[in-house]
């Protein structure tokens, strides 16, 4: 599905199925992007700032309010927190659902069972000879024992010491049992909290999740070589620059290429370049100046860092950049 956004000046088009990543330099926009999806599909009156976009339209119809479920990840403190059991957290939600079904009420009606018997023993050898008291305990006291119960690692730390690949894990792993239909999950700046490498395992989990339980992850991206680029997904890429570009098929754009590449050769591994450039796709002045190039190799060999273009250099392909 594509989500078509409108506010009084522009529309965007957003991709919302699958693994969607949203790159570019443009974070104000992709900020309003994100902005305006939670505040249109909130349950909650919510006043829209200017440039933000108010009318969401799919297949050519305003789409209805309450149809996307959103969870958002801004940063690792959110991750911590949805993996307490807080007063409105995931965590609290699944457990309570789960405390609901009729093996986890037979566990508690056994906890019970002792609990009298305990209390019974009490009231026996403690209070016997007392007048017309005796002690006793609420039942509901036992659900409130697990609701609040503590979130620790494997060693006994507290969940915030955790690295945050492994807090995204765990955090999926949470989600993948939270019962929403048409659920969303956006990850902001994912690239501000996990390495590359890191990145690139959580995306593939997401796959499996999102094939498992139809939910739809979204991620936003800025730097280099984190976002994915397949066969699968890469219609499911919008980038936002001085333009917004929503990518075609990866067949379409080998296609393209090889069409308009200026010498007669099919350069290999197109997705692992256009993961290089993917940030820099509808921006201006996106070809780095020759003085740019010489005075960054210049500081960093002061570092004994040294880099130099790889492979041969075609006199076409330098006439192509420079024209």
């Amino acid at each position: 599905m594509i989500l078509e956004l409108c506010n009084n000046i522009e529309k965007v088009e957003v991709p919302m199925e699958g693994i969607v990543q949203i790159c570019g330099t443009n974070l104000v926009k992709k900020e309003r992007i994100i902005d305006s999806i939670k505040k249109y599909f909130s349950t909650s009156k919510t006043l829209f700032e200017e440039k933000q976009y108010n009318k969401v339209f799919a297949y050519g119809k305003e789409i209805r309010k309450n149809y996307y479920e959103f969870d958002i990840v801004s940063d690792k403190s959110d991750l911590v927190k949805e993996l307490q059991i807080g007063k409105s957290t995931i965590m609290k939600t699944i457990l309570e659902n789960k405390m609901e079904e009729f093996e986890y009420r037979c566990e508690i009606e056994k906890i019970k069972e002792e609990v009298e018997i305990l209390f019974n023993k009490i009231n026996e050898e403690l209070l016997g000879t007392f007048s017309g008291i005796h002690i006793d305990f609420e039942h509901e006291s036992l659900l409130n024992m697990i609701q609040k119960s503590q979130i620790y690692s494997l060693d006994g730390m507290s969940v915030d010491s955790m690295e945050t690949f492994e807090l995204v894990k765990n955090y999926l792993q949470l989600q993948s049992q939270n019962l929403k239909t048409n659920h969303v999950i956006v990850f902001k700046n994912i690239d501000h909290y996990l390495r590359a490498s890191e990145y690139k395992k959580i995306y593939q989990l997401c796959r499996k999740i999102n094939s498992e339980k139809q939910i739809i992850f979204v991620f936003t991206i800025s730097l280099d070589n984190y976002c994915v680029v397949d066969n699968e997904n890469c219609n499911h890429i919008l980038i936002i620059n001085e333009e917004d570009y929503l990518m075609p098929k990866l067949d379409k754009i080998e296609n393209f290429i090889f069409e308009h590449y200026p010498v007669n050769k099919k350069p290999d591994n197109i997705s692992f370049i256009l993961e290089r450039i993917i940030n820099k796709i509808s921006s201006n002045n996106y070809l780095e100046q020759m003085e740019e190039q010489v005075i960054l190799k210049s500081i960093n060999r002061t570092m004994l860092l040294e880099d130099k273009l790889k492979g041969p250099i075609n006199s076409l392909e330098l006439n192509y950049l420079i024209n």
